[in-house]
């Protein structure tokens, strides 16, 4: 299914682009071969320090809650079990529950700028944001 070529990635040394480079890796090994949580933590075991380090979201205000890298694997591999994330089959844009394409119109600021966080239950949505349109 898939060939077995090898995966190269790229980083500098930054410690945030590290972490997006391991993490995206780390999804991309749970997704594609179903490797879990535990087992990419022992295969990227080189990088402990990023994949341990409490990390905030990406939002400009102060948060009090903070992740690593290996709580959100944990939560993808949650994600994964209760289907609601899954590689696509025939439908690229059908990702387990997530339809892309309705992902990207509704994560855009001129659409609502909101995730579905639960399929069907729960969605989020991002702080207001002046997109500079006049009414």
């Amino acid at each position: 299914r898939h060939s077995p070529k090898r995966v190269l990635y790229l980083l500098d040394k930054d410690d945030n682009r590290i972490a997006n480079g391991l993490f995206l890796f780390g999804c991309y090994l749970m997704l594609s071969k179903r490797v879990e949580p535990d087992l990419v933590r022992k295969k990227l075991g080189g990088w402990n320090d990023i994949l341990n380090e409490q990390r905030r979201d990406n939002f400009p205000e102060a948060t009090d809650v903070f992740l690593s890298l290996i709580d959100c694997w944990g939560g993808m591999w949650r994600a994964m079990s209760l289907k609601w994330i899954s590689m696509p089959a025939t439908n690229v844009f059908r990702w387990g529950d997530i339809d892309v394409r309705e992902y990207q119109h509704y994560c855009n600021p001129l659409s609502g700028d909101l995730v579905q966080v639960v399929p069907g239950q729960f969605i989020a949505l991002r702080a207001p944001e002046n997109l500079g349109i006049r009414e």
